[in-house]
């Protein structure tokens, strides 16, 4: 409670606290003087003073900060957990007197603005959840190859892209690399998974999305094999292109239309400027993940697991193993190719978060139950295991940003989607290189009739 009473003629006022009985402090301040006093521990208080001025009573606690309490929060700590698991608390105890909760948990939390707040419990939640999670895995140690491995895979350009591990009829793997996957995605389930933030398609995320795209699948039907093909006997004729390019015949090999590369946005072109430009209906498959700003969510925490669930087990278990051409095979959202959709998968967890406070010292701290990292088919805004779906849910709950959902937008444009993006490019392109020069008779370059 805070605020001025009277006016400048000699009042008696009567100061109760309104809230707790442990340690308020009242403050009576006039022209000529100012005065402290300490009220006892748990029996409410009446405070007379004589006052030849105004003054302001300045109540120092926050409701909530008056006695000991736990709360609980199942499955992720953050602001928003943390309030929802306290507020049946301050209702019943707090409510009647004015305050609301957000400016309630200020005053707890020392804050000065709602944003303060949340940077406070964004580190109570990142103490906890790093005790729970004290050695996290480098994501070089998963392949254990030389220094540039996994820069190269992201690419698509080492002998695991192509297909040193795999059985071409099965698109199952084998040997010491298959294992380290197998270990490493035992081992995933229970620890964190570092971003690789040293390979330059990853390296920093603008939009907190990230894609990859292959143009092969191992999800090859058998009719597609030749008549002759016994793939257990490994001997007998199952040569099969995999590619999956312009392949309408068997559209369950891929789950997006490509529309271009934009060659400059791309670090693994071999090119300074330039777009790539696919047919209609050309077939591709693309997985993605896609994290919030707070670090301490779950998808934003784990982002290094998710990646490795979307590139190196899903070229395990389903033989996806190459690049786009003049395109990283995994990279951030603003470098992958332009498509109309992309699958996707999400983190959670079973985890239970305590939130515990002791007005004594005072101190807000969070504690972490033992948990398994689960992963699943992400849950967007109006549709399941789809990427688009899932980004404009983080954006419509606000845990990213307008600008990185214009960043992603710009990438996954949804079905039916290319036509329009692919004409804004070329027309950008034929602009900057050719400039209002008369392409087609009297046309002009940067006429839409002229493509």
């Amino acid at each position: 409670m805070s605020g001025k009473i009277g006016s400048a003629i000699p009042h008696l006022a009567w100061c109760q606290h309104h809230a707790t009985y442990s340690f308020t402090k009242a403050v009576i301040e006039s022209p000529t003087t100012s005065v402290e006093a300490l009220s006892p521990t748990l029996i409410p208080f009446l405070f007379l003073c004589l006052s030849t001025g105004t003054f302001a009573v300045v109540d120092s606690d926050a409701c909530l900060g008056g006695t000991n309490w736990k709360v609980a929060a199942n499955n992720e700590c953050s602001i928003e957990s943390f309030k929802e698991a306290l507020k049946p608390r301050f209702d019943k105890r707090c409510k009647r007197f004015g305050l609301s909760l957000d400016e309630d948990l200020q005053l707890l939390l020392g804050a000065s603005s709602e944003k303060e707040a949340r940077g406070e419990i964004e580190d109570i939640c990142a103490d906890a959840i790093g005790k729970r999670h004290p050695k996290k895995i480098e994501f070089s140690s998963i392949s254990n190859k030389a220094k540039g491995f996994d820069a190269a895979f992201f690419d698509g350009g080492t002998s695991w892209n192509e297909g040193e591990l795999q059985q071409l009829n099965k698109g199952s793997f084998r040997g010491s690399g298959a294992r380290r996957i197998e270990m490493y995605d035992r081992q995933s389930k229970r620890r964190v998974v570092k971003w690789p933030d040293d390979t330059p398609t990853l390296g920093s995320c603008q939009a907190n999305a990230a894609m990859c795209c292959w143009p092969d699948s191992g999800d090859v039907p058998a009719e597609m094999y030749g008549e002759d093909c016994d793939p257990i006997d490994g001997e007998s004729d199952c040569t099969v292109s995999r590619s999956i390019m312009h392949n309408s015949t068997h559209p369950q090999l891929g789950n997006a239309d490509i529309c271009l590369v934009d060659l400059n946005k791309s670090r693994s072109s071999r090119f300074d400027d330039g777009i790539t430009i696919f047919p209609n209906n050309t077939r591709v498959h693309c997985s993605g993940i896609a994290w919030e700003n707070d670090a301490n969510y779950w998808n934003s925490y784990l982002k290094g697991n998710l990646l490795f669930q979307s590139s190196m087990m899903l070229m395990k278990n389903g033989g996806h193993a190459k690049n786009l051409p003049a395109a990283p095979m995994c990279g951030c959202i603003e470098q992958m190719p332009i498509v109309t959709r992309a699958d996707c998968t999400e983190a959670y967890t079973t985890a239970r978060f305590v939130f515990q406070y002791r007005s004594t010292i005072p101190e807000l701290k969070a504690f972490a139950s033992k948990h398994l990292i689960q992963y699943r088919e992400c849950k967007g805004l109006n549709a399941t295991n789809d990427l688009r779906s899932f980004f404009d849910k983080l954006w419509w709950e606000k845990k990213v940003d307008s600008h990185q959902k214009e960043v992603f937008d710009g990438i996954v444009v949804g079905e039916g989607g290319c036509y329009n993006v692919t004409k804004a490019h070329l027309s950008e392109f034929v602009k900057n290189y050719f400039g209002p020069r008369q392409l087609d008779g009297n046309k002009n370059a940067t006429d839409d009739s002229s493509y």
